[in-house]
């Protein structure tokens, strides 16, 4: 996945059909504004945000499309419950 970071937030750039991001909803040119209530307008907000997701097993993001907002939740996507968060490691969490 390739991404931007802007002041608005995480922008998504090109990412595969069979990526976690697309089965969770996400598009191409999706601006991720929020991530499990931490903003994400600064890089190292990525890892805090990926680290809850990790923790909480709950993917609850604020999301721009085409400049509209949205709401994208999902309960315990299957990639969180297939690669828990080990403990003291938020780098390799996040690397997931």
């Amino acid at each position: 996945m390739q991404g931007d970071m802007t002041p608005a937030g995480l922008v998504l750039g090109k990412f595969t059909p069979d990526d976690a991001l697309a089965k969770l909803g996400l598009r191409e040119g999706d601006t991720i504004t929020k991530l499990n209530a931490h903003r994400m307008s600064e890089p190292e907000q990525i890892i805090d945000a990926t680290v809850a997701v990790m923790r909480s097993g709950k993917f609850d993001a604020e999301v721009l499309r085409e400049g509209k907002p949205l709401r994208v939740l999902v309960e315990s996507p299957s990639w969180v419950a297939a690669n828990p968060p080990k403990a003291g490691s938020a780098t390799s969490a996040a690397a997931r």
